[in-house]
């Protein structure tokens, strides 16, 4: 059996941007010091407070897509990164069968003018191993397909992948907690399934590969880019309804994805360069795909903390156009982020609201005008007691 790291370039769909551990020899003790502006170091323990060597610490940027570096705990469980980028995120994930993998809470990341607190923690929750069967309609095991364990909540995470071995069996951990994990299985020339509940069988029908290349105005590849696919038909060839599976276009604009033959594609950029599109597959394609990306126009939103102050809130934002979602965005120290949308779409605007800011609820706006370029997202009027 072969278990991976999340964040293994190309099975992961993350896009590594340079590997260099910071050695921990001669970090400070615990306490405040003096690090390189933009360095971050911390502690890794168990939520009974035991400290953890060993521990593969990664660093991504703020979506999650691109891993930064990576660094292991030392004996007295510490880690440190001598750079990071202005919105990141940890996972930290144990040897050890009995811990869960988990991410850092997010809202505890900010960077201090150059001053790191060794006593910020990452703490990893008790967890069960437990093994996995995935096979066929016909109950035959399926080798080399990606089981995920994904956290539970409203915001599910990756936290582990781990491959089928001959026997189409995987050992995974499963994290112990008031919220229940769930699990994501993808595998080649067969289907996908999305944030099931937690089962030790499950079942992939058999699904045809399809291959394609996604280019600019010009003709030319545009790589790492999501493609996902989802169906509306769940009686089609027998798969379920909803989320078919996603992979990325690399270099050259190229993707191989196994789903319905009535799915429809979503094309989304992470980096916000081009303006996201959707195509449906017929099943009388026999070659493979050309689909094309436009710029589209620039979208601005903005998320101020009420209709009476132009105060910035901080907020996850994304952006509905058609029947497709842009990929996350958090609000900059101004509360604004930007997007690319289709010249003639009516965008639809969700901004959640995160940390300690005052506003718990989403915002959202509906099917705006296609001339506006810019947007504004407040919290309603408190009512006032008479």
């Amino acid at each position: 059996m072969k278990r991976e790291s999340i964040f293994t370039p190309g099975k992961a769909g993350l896009f590594l941007l340079g590997v260099g551990t910071l050695a921990l020899a001669g970090v400070p003790g615990y306490g405040t010091y003096l690090a390189p502006e933009g360095s971050i170091a911390g502690i890794v323990r168990t939520v009974d407070g035991e400290t953890l060597e060993d521990v593969e610490v990664a660093l991504f940027d703020g979506g999650r897509l691109s891993l930064v570096e990576i660094a292991y705990t030392d004996d007295h469980g510490r880690f440190a990164f001598s750079w990071a980028p202005s919105e990141f995120e940890l996972l930290a994930t144990s040897p050890r069968d009995d811990l869960a993998p988990a991410w850092a809470d997010r809202d505890a990341l900010a960077l201090h003018a150059g001053e790191v607190d060794l006593e910020f923690t990452l703490a990893l929750p008790a967890a069960r191993p437990e093994t996995v069967s995935v096979v066929d309609a016909h109950g035959n095991p399926i080798e080399g397909a990606e089981v995920r364990v994904l956290s539970g909540g409203p915001d599910p995470a990756v936290l582990e992948r781990v491959l089928t071995d001959t026997n189409g069996s995987a050992r995974v951990r499963r994290p112990l907690g008031p919220e229940d994990a769930l699990l994501a299985v993808l595998a080649p020339n067969a289907g996908a399934e999305h944030w099931l509940a937690w089962s030790s069988t499950i079942v992939l029908p058999k699904a045809p590969r399809h291959v394609g290349r996604v280019v600019d105005e010009d003709g030319q590849p545009i790589a790492d880019l999501t493609v996902s696919a989802w169906s509306d038909d769940a009686a089609a060839d027998g798969r379920t309804e909803g989320f078919q599976g996603w992979t990325p276009t690399d270099e050259d604009g190229r993707f191989v994805l196994a789903c319905a033959s009535t799915a429809t594609l979503r094309i989304t950029d992470p980096a916000g360069r081009f303006a996201p599109a959707s195509h449906e597959l017929d099943p009388a394609d026999d070659g493979p795909l050309e689909l094309g990306l436009t710029r589209g126009r620039r979208l601005e939103v903005s998320v101020v903390r009420s209709v009476e102050s132009d105060a910035p809130l901080r907020a996850d934002v994304r952006v509905l156009t058609g029947e497709v979602w842009s990929h996350r965005v958090r609000t900059d120290a101004e509360g604004r982020a930007r997007f690319r949308v289709p010249l003639d779409a009516h965008p639809s605007v969700i901004a959640v609201p995160v940390g300690s800011e005052p506003a718990a609820n989403a915002l959202t706006t509906w099917d705006a005008p296609a001339t506006r370029r810019e947007l504004q997202l407040a919290p309603p009027r408190a009512d006032k007691t008479p």
